[in-house]
């Protein structure tokens, strides 16, 4: 993310030995190491539940990629009977099956059985995977006004060196 400019150049940095992003790999372990220790001394079922609603958060992910693929290649579905398969129908199909996972799951989440924990009559499992999802979004959009050229160039970058021609 930060080669595209989503973040600090720091987390671009890579390691001269090992080939990795040391900067980025020690403060995203340090992250993660303060939101366990934070979700274990809350409640050890709790982090229970943090693991449970990954699944959740995987399905609205991938729900989300497959129709931003379709809508992406839009102009090239008319190129050909595969372009439109692989680029446009299968990825839409796969997207409403994503959609109707992460709404099934939402609905079986929300259940105050569902997991270890609820909190006011609303499953913990939900809680933490809606939270996840709207806590994605304000940082977000916290975070925009400090990296504008990624928000108004980056689809543009990352496509450039990632997507081949036909």
């Amino acid at each position: 993310m930060a080669a595209h400019g989503a973040l600090p150049p720091a987390f671009a940095r890579i390691h001269p030995r090992f080939g990795t992003p040391a900067f980025g790999t020690v403060c995203w372990a340090a992250a993660t190491a303060v939101v366990l220790v934070l979700l274990t001394a809350l409640s050890a079922d709790f982090l229970g539940d943090a693991i449970l609603c990954l699944g959740l958060l995987i399905a609205f992910y991938y729900g989300i990629t497959g129709l931003a693929c379709a809508w992406y290649f839009r102009s090239q579905l008319r190129y050909s009977v595969r372009a439109l398969m692989l680029k446009g129908i299968l990825p839409a199909v796969g997207a409403l099956m994503m959609s109707a996972a992460f709404g099934r799951a939402a609905y079986d989440m929300a259940d105050p059985d569902y997991g270890a924990t609820s909190v006011a009559g609303v499953g913990g499992v939900f809680l933490l995977g809606i939270g996840s999802l709207v806590l994605g979004v304000a940082v977000a959009l916290a975070v925009r006004p400090a990296f504008r050229a990624f928000f108004r160039d980056g689809r543009t970058t990352v496509t450039q060196l990632t997507v081949t021609e036909e």
